[in-house]
């Protein structure tokens, strides 16, 4: 079976095993529901995934993990306004050359800060830029930047807690150059960004939750160690029977007439 449609269902949630003996899945369809979360554990054996519909539910965050996803993943019409990593997802591996297309149309504007690379695990991603490193591909800046130009002006209004954003952003739209950044100045400021920022974050990085790294050591805090998390929400009274009709359709699937 490569295309699950539950949309227009009333789901309220997603358990963990719905997905798990259907790594042949390409399209999953879950709009016009009441999704408030999607569970990390229910998708993550999908390595086929191509299309993931969730528009028009009640999320209010984007788990970036979803960037995995090989061509579209469709938030529009949620309510989403921060991207959050409930089930400590480590992205630290992730190189993706071809993004996603993620559609966020209908969604309030997205706050962040530069704690979303440690939330992450991508701290190597801002070290790389800071050093001027090739090594490491800055995967996550991208689907930031891919995401909120749909809602929002990018270089506008700059704030320091996103120093490290913004200079790794500076990168992926061609300005690599450290002349460039260090007399670059945010539109509305009369003084150079790093100047005005005192090159540093000012983000607070001991309220991140998960803290899965450190950019730079002499931060206070500690890095914990994180029990994975499993389900979040509950599906609604036609629960049993959604899973045996799934269930029935996937043994169909797999019958050879």
């Amino acid at each position: 079976m490569h295309t699950l449609v539950l949309s227009n269902n009333l789901l309220t949630g997603i358990p963990i095993d719905l997905f798990n003996q259907m790594s042949s899945l390409q399209y999953i369809h879950l709009s016009t529901n009441k999704l408030s979360c999607l569970p990390y554990n229910a998708f993550n054996n999908v390595s086929n995934l191509h299309i993931l519909n969730v528009d028009f539910n009640s999320l209010t965050t984007i788990e970036l993990w979803t960037i995995q996803v090989k061509d579209q993943v469709n938030y529009q019409f949620n309510k989403i306004n921060r991207f959050s990593n409930y089930f400590n997802v480590d992205l630290s591996d992730l190189q993706i050359k071809n993004l996603p297309t993620i559609l966020v149309f209908g969604n309030p504007a997205i706050d962040f800060d530069d704690t979303v690379y440690e939330m992450y695990n991508r701290c190597a991603e801002v070290q790389n830029t800071l050093n001027f490193s090739q090594a490491y591909a800055p995967t996550l800046t991208r689907a930031i930047l891919s995401i909120i130009r749909y809602t929002q002006p990018i270089y506008q209004s700059c704030t320091c807690n996103k120093y490290y954003f913004y200079r790794s952003a500076l990168t992926v739209d061609g300005h690599s150059d450290d002349n460039f950044f260090s007399n670059w100045i945010c539109p509305g400021d009369s003084i150079p960004f790093i100047q005005k920022c005192n090159n540093r974050s000012s983000a607070n990085f001991i309220s991140v939750v998960p803290r899965l790294c450190k950019i730079n050591d002499i931060e206070p805090g500690s890095v914990p160690v994180y029990a994975n998390s499993s389900d979040c929400g509950l599906v609604n009274q036609y629960y049993e029977l959604f899973i045996i009709i799934i269930q029935f359709c996937f043994s169909l699937s797999r019958v050879k007439i």
